[in-house]
C-alpha cells in the first residue's frame, strides 16, 4: 500500500482516539476535595462538589452535600480542584495541539492571528470530535494600515466572518489604530496586539486597546527613566490590560544559549516532526540572529520586563497570562502556562495572584466572570484537580490529576493516552 495512504489511516485511527473522551455531560460528585475557588485565598476543605449538566450544582461540606442516585463518583483523594486555567496568547496549527491544553488543565485559550482552519478546529471542539478547550479566536494579523476608512473595513470583515477579537500588528497609523480599537468595540470584539514599531506607547494607550500583547513590546518604544509610572498610569486611564508572555522572551534566550538542552526535554515527543527540525540548530532563526555574547543582554532585559510587570500589577493594571505557544520555538502548548505562572511569581506575584490572572481574572477579561474563573454555583464545569496546593507553591499547576471540561471528566489516565496519543502520531510521521 502506498505509505501515505496508510500514515492517513493511521492518522484517521488515532485523530477518532483522541475524540474519546471522558463521560458524557451529566451528573458527577467530586468526594473528599478541597476547592480553591478563586473568589479568596481560601482554601474550602473536606468539601463535596456536584456537577450537573456541565456546571456547578453544588458544593458544601461533605456531611451537608447529598450525592445523587446516579451521580459517577470521583474521589479526589484529598486533592485540590481549581477552576480551569487559560492562556490568553496562543498559535495553534494543528488538532493534535488541542489535546495537550487540557492535558495541563488549560481549558480555554485565545488563539491570536486566527483563520478559517482554527474556525473548523473550535467548531470541531464544540462538537465533540476533537477534545479541547474553549476557543478565543483572534482573525490575521493586522499591518500596513494608514487610513481610517481601511481600519474600519478590515474588523468588520473579520467580525463578519465569526472572529473573536482583532490582533494588532505593526505599521498601522495613529489615526488608523483608534478607529480600529473603536470598531472592535462597536463589533463586540476584544483588540489585542503589539505596540506598532512606527508608533510609541503612549500612541499605542492612547487608542486604548483591551490588552498589550507581551511585555516585551515596551522595549521597543522609547521608554526614559520614570516612564513606569507613566506607563501604569496610562495603562489604567486607558483600562489597558497586559498580557505577558514573560516565558516567550526567557525561552528565546535560553534557545540561543544552549539550543542542545532544550531538545533534551521529554516533552519534544508532543512537537509534530516538521516543526520540531524548523527548530534544530542549522534552521533555528534564534541561535542563527543572537550570539552567545547577545545572551546576557537579554537577561537583563527580560529582569525589565519582570520589574514592569510587578509595579503595573502593584498599581492595579490587570496581569493576565499569555505564552506565545505555538508561535515560538519550545514554548509547548500547556506547559508553557505553568512556566507563565512561575515567571509571574518569580516576578513578584503571589501564588494566589498569579493563579488568579490565570482564572477569575482572565474569565473576567473575556467577559464571561459570569459562568466561568472561579468555582461557584451556576458557573461552567471546568476544573482542574491538583496534587498540591497551588497558593502555597505555584509549581502544584504541574501535579495534575484530572480535568473537567465542558463538564466531561478526564483522569490522569486519560489525559496521559491523549498525550501517547499525539507522540505516537509525531512517532508514526517521522518514520
Amino acid at each position: 500500500m502506498n505509505p501515505k495512504v496508510v500514515l492517513l489511516t493511521f492518522l484517521i485511527v488515532v485523530s477518532a482516539s483522541i475524540a474519546e473522551a471522558g463521560p458524557s455531560s451529566g451528573v458527577v460528585a467530586f468526594t473528599n476535595v478541597n476547592l480553591a475557588t478563586m473568589e479568596s485565598p481560601e482554601i474550602l476543605r473536606g468539601q463535596t462538589l456536584i456537577v450537573r449538566d456541565g456546571k456547578i450544582a453544588a458544593f458544601g461540606n461533605s456531611a451537608d452535600v447529598e450525592i445523587p442516585a446516579d451521580a459517577m463518583v470521583i474521589d479526589a483523594g484529598n486533592g485540590i480542584l481549581i477552576p480551569g486555567m487559560h492562556d490568553l496568547h496562543t498559535h495553534v496549527y494543528l488538532d493534535e495541539e488541542l489535546p495537550q491544553y487540557l492535558a495541563r488543565g488549560v481549558t480555554t485559550i485565545a488563539v491570536l492571528m486566527g483563520n478559517e482552519r482554527t474556525l473548523e478546529m473550535r467548531s470541531s471542539v464544540e462538537a465533540g470530535r476533537i477534545d479541547g478547550p474553549r476557543m478565543i479566536i483572534a482573525g490575521r494579523a493586522i499591518e500596513d494600515i494608514e487610513q481610517v476608512d481601511a481600519a474600519k473595513a478590515v474588523v468588520e470583515r473579520q467580525a463578519a466572518n465569526g472572529f473573536d477579537a482583532i490582533k494588532i500588528y505593526n505599521r498601522i497609523s495613529a489615526d488608523a489604530l483608534k478607529e480600529m480599537t473603536s470598531a472592535a468595540r462597536r463589533n463586540g470584539m476584544l483588540s489585542i496586539g503589539h505596540i506598532p514599531r512606527n508608533l510609541t506607547w503612549q500612541q499605542m494607550l492612547e487608542a486604548e486597546p483591551d490588552a498589550i500583547a507581551h511585555a516585551e513590546e515596551f522595549l521597543y518604544s522609547p521608554v526614559i527613566e520614570g516612564d513606569e509610572e507613566r506607563i501604569a498610569a496610562a495603562m489604567i486611564a486607558s483600562d489597558v490590560s497586559l498580557i505577558t508572555c514573560l516565558v516567550t522572551y526567557d525561552t528565546i534566550g535560553r534557545q540561543a544559549a544552549d539550543l542542545e538542552r532544550m531538545f533534551d526535554e521529554t516533552a519534544m515527543r508532543y512537537v509534530d516532526p516538521v516543526t520540531r527540525r524548523g527548530w534544530e540548530q542549522s534552521r533555528n532563526r534564534y541561535r542563527k540572529n543572537i550570539s552567545p555574547s547577545d545572551v546576557m543582554g537579554l537577561r537583563a532585559r527580560l529582569g525589565f520586563q519582570r520589574s514592569l510587570v510587578k509595579l503595573l500589577h502593584e498599581k492595579g493594571v490587570p496581569i493576565l497570562p499569555g505564552t506565545d505557544a505555538g508561535g515560538v520555538p519550545f514554548v509547548l502548548p500547556g506547559t508553557s502556562l505553568h512556566d507563565e505562572l512561575t515567571d509571574l511569581v518569580a516576578a513578584g506575584l503571589s501564588p494566589y495572584d498569579a493563579l488568579r490572572s490565570a482564572t477569575s481574572d482572565a474569565a473576567a477579561f473575556l467577559d464571561r466572570a459570569e459562568r466561568s474563573g472561579t468555582i461557584a454555583i451556576g458557573k461552567n464545569a471546568d476544573l482542574v484537580l491538583l496534587r498540591g496546593n497551588p497558593l502555597r507553591d505555584i509549581e502544584a499547576v504541574r501535579l495534575i490529576g484530572g480535568v473537567m471540561v465542558q463538564g466531561s471528566w478526564f483522569s490522569k489516565s486519560d489525559l496521559r493516552r491523549m498525550l501517547d496519543t499525539v507522540a505516537e502520531i509525531n512517532e508514526r510521521e517521522s518514520a
